[in-house]
């Protein structure tokens, strides 16, 4: 059987995909007077990490499944409250850098910074949620109708 993906739900794939990738890139960086550390998002936070993994991976399967006919549409609302989740968490941890750093001085505390990674998580984030906006007006079937059937006249 055939399927066809419509655009909102190829964003929203494209971003699941993405915002997975990002959790293995650098999302925050410790300079100090003699040390530079970057970390990702599996070395730096605890269960974030864990979420927006699980929420990827629940977005993908959700829209491949609906593309496929597998469920209903009304699973997309599932994949669009999963966007809107995953903005929020990434948006808490690009604010808060993990780890109490208050016992450090403060030109360490001052040497933490967000990096590439978490970037492309809020990016792939507002792309799983944008892409559902968009893709809610479409047919649950991914199909359009023609212009030419039209057969009042």
């Amino acid at each position: 059987m055939r399927t066809r993906i419509g655009w909102g739900d190829r964003v929203s794939l494209a971003g699941a995909v993405l915002l997975i990738v990002s959790l293995f890139l650098h999302w925050y960086r410790l300079s100090g007077a003699q040390v530079s550390v970057s970390a990702t998002a599996f070395q730096a936070l605890s269960v974030v990490d864990v979420v927006l993994l699980a929420i990827g991976v629940l977005a993908i399967v959700l829209v491949l499944a609906v593309a496929a006919g597998r469920l209903d549409a009304s699973y997309r609302r599932t994949v669009l409250g999963g966007g809107v989740v995953a903005a929020a968490l990434v948006v808490f941890a690009i604010a808060r850098p993990p780890g109490d750093m208050s016992a450090y001085p403060q030109e360490i505390r001052a040497g933490v910074s967000v990096t590439f990674g978490a970037v492309v998580a809020l990016i792939a984030s507002v792309a799983i949620l944008a892409g559902q906006i968009t893709g809610t007006g479409r047919r649950a079937s991914g199909t359009r109708s023609r212009p030419d059937d039209d057969t009042s006249v």
